[in-house]
């Protein structure tokens, strides 16, 4: 069973898989951890720069808005689909960016859409 060459190929695929989710997971949650212990403004100026913060990404990218669900059932189910690496960062940056400004949201959206990309950005 162990010497099966399709065995050991996704094996390996899921190992690489695993790694790349746990390196991103402890990114977003050290990153959301790190702004917010230096981070100089008062509690209700928090959102207003996560805002900004938020603007200045979506001009770079605009494809990291909204909750990630409807990217991540898109990549399941389109062979041809436009994302990429950079995506997926921007992504991680506006996250860490909202949360760790101490603005509303959630880690499960973004994770499911960063994961999205990063898959279909390597399938390329």
């Amino acid at each position: 069973m162990y010497q099966d060459s399709r065995f050991l190929k996704w094996f390996g695929i899921i190992m690489i898989a695993g790694l790349i989710g746990a390196v991103g997971a402890y990114l977003l949650k050290s990153g959301i951890a790190g702004l917010n212990a230096i981070n100089p403004l008062p509690v209700w100026m928090g959102p207003t720069a996560a805002g900004l913060c938020m603007a200045l990404i979506t001009h770079w990218d605009k494809r990291i808005l909204g909750s990630g669900a409807k990217q991540f059932v898109k990549a399941l189910s389109e062979e041809d689909t436009d994302f990429s690496l950079t995506t997926a960062f921007s992504k991680l940056v506006s996250t860490v960016a909202t949360l760790g400004f101490g603005a509303s949201g959630g880690t499960e959206g973004p994770a499911l859409m960063i994961g999205a990309w990063l898959g279909g950005g390597i399938n390329k």
